[in-house]
Parts: structure tokens; sequence; C-alpha cells
């Protein structure tokens, strides 16, 4: 779906996102709270999805001061709004086993939520554009610490 909204308003999304990241992985590190491993790895990718949420938050306030942030773009926020939807449906799951957390997880991370904020920050600053190729690479690093997780877990 073709919005046309604020560099703001994508910030404000991607932070929502990068939130729900954060609440996924808590839900983990409780729901598998017995495997010592797989706990410890979702709560450190816990605290990492809200060091994202940070970075954007701020970044956001940087737009606001800063930056033209009333000028309209066309991003395509269909797959943003996919992810999201499908975070809140495993938050609310109780049981799940862990390679089925850890599949999603890989999915969730490869998904590119931050796509539509690329494409976004690159029509707006080079600095913003850094900060999302950064956060691409960090979705690239949980991506094989995932892998990792499930390839010892069995």
């Amino acid at each position: 779906m073709i919005l046309q909204t604020t560099i703001i308003d994508i910030l404000e999304r991607l932070a929502d996102v990068e939130q729900l990241a954060a609440e996924l992985y808590g839900h983990y590190a409780r729901l598998f709270s017995t495997h010592p491993v797989a706990s410890k790895v979702f709560a450190q990718m816990q605290r990492e999805e809200e060091s994202h949420r940070n970075q954007v938050m701020r970044q956001k306030q940087v737009v606001a001061r800063f930056l033209s942030a009333n000028d309209f773009i066309d991003v395509d926020m269909a797959g943003v709004d996919i992810v999201a939807n499908a975070i809140l449906r495993k938050i609310s799951e109780s049981r799940l086993s862990l390679k089925d957390a850890v599949d999603f997880a890989i999915w969730m991370e490869s998904a590119g939520m931050e796509s539509a904020y690329r494409t976004a920050a690159s029509r707006y600053s080079t600095h913003l554009e850094k900060l999302a190729h950064a956060l691409s690479i960090e979705d690239s690093a949980h991506i094989e610490q995932l892998k990792k997780l499930r390839a010892s877990s069995g």
C-alpha cells in the first residue's frame, strides 16, 4: 500500500515496529526461560531492538528540528504492516516450539522492515540513510545469531 506521508510518520512507524520486535524477543526470553542459551539470546536481542527504537526516536527528534518534515513522500508501507501484524499474533502465543520461534524471528529479521524507511531516508539525508543501513546490518547479525541458535538446538 503506497501512502503519502512524512518522514516523521515513517520514523514513528519504524520505532513502533522496533518496539514490537523488542516485545517479541522479551516474550520469547520468558517463554523459553528453561532453555538458558535461548533465553539469553532472546533477552540480548530484546535489548538491541530497544536500542534500535531509541536510535530511531533520536533521529525523529533531529528531523523535527532541522529538516523540512512536512514534505510528503510516497512510501510503500505494506511490508511494514504485514510484519507488525505477524509479530502481534506471535506475541499472543503461549505455546510455541523453539524451532518455530527461531524460524519466525529469522523471517521477521529478514523481512526488511526498514526498506520503507531506507527509501524515505535516502530522499531526506545521508545521515538517515546511514542509520537505516546500520539497522539492516544489525538485523543481519540477528539472523546469524538465530541461525546458530537453531543449529545448536537441533
